[in-house]
């Protein structure tokens, strides 16, 4: 809605910043996160390009994690047709590097920077989706903000992680699952 307060995370070049930005007026902000410096760059250059909407949107090269990384060198995102570049096996996104990037957990960034009534938050994070709410438990418990979250179950297993703890995660957080194409509750095993 006008002048909420959204977070994007997994930005990547700003396919879903910039409408978001747009739809916010001019009291809004959209906190717009990706850690990949290839995907940061073409953000960045984006947002140049549509000057009436950058000062509603805050840019950040972190990588919201939990407590426990403190360093990452590369991550899987930004698909191209480059036939030579590594690419992840199953999603084909290639790998790119995270120079100049912060890691921080979620609670620490609202923390430091004061915000207060967050509406939103759009994750898509190709398997990192665990670590960045474990990082957040703190916002998520006083904000209760609606999360729209992009999931491939598969990426948790490359991870040593599981979809079903993902969902048990949520549950303890008194969330709620719907399926995007059909504004019906899910109950929490049907998930699994």
């Amino acid at each position: 809605k006008k002048n909420d307060i959204v977070f994007d995370i997994g930005a990547n070049i700003g396919a879903h910043t910039l409408p978001a930005a747009k739809y916010l007026g001019d009291n809004g902000i959209i906190h717009a996160f990706e850690p990949t410096k290839y995907a940061y760059d073409k953000l960045n250059k984006n947002i140049s390009l549509n000057p009436k909407f950058s000062d509603r949107i805050k840019v950040n090269q972190i990588l919201l994690t939990d407590n426990k990384k403190t360093h990452v060198s590369a991550l899987y995102s930004s698909w191209s047709l480059d036939t030579k570049k590594q690419k992840h096996k199953k999603h084909q996104g290639n790998l790119r590097s995270t120079k100049g990037c912060k890691i921080m957990t979620l609670d620490q960034y609202v923390f430091q920077n004061k915000i207060q009534n967050v509406k939103l938050i759009k994750i898509d994070v190709d398997g990192v989706e665990i670590e960045g709410l474990e990082g957040g438990k703190i916002f998520f418990q006083t904000q209760k903000p609606t999360i729209l979250i992009e999931l491939a179950p598969y990426t948790f297993e490359e991870r040593g992680q599981s979809f079903s703890y993902l969902i048990s995660l949520l549950e303890k957080m008194n969330y709620e699952l719907y399926l995007i194409k059909k504004p019906i509750r899910l109950p929490f095993n049907h998930a699994l």
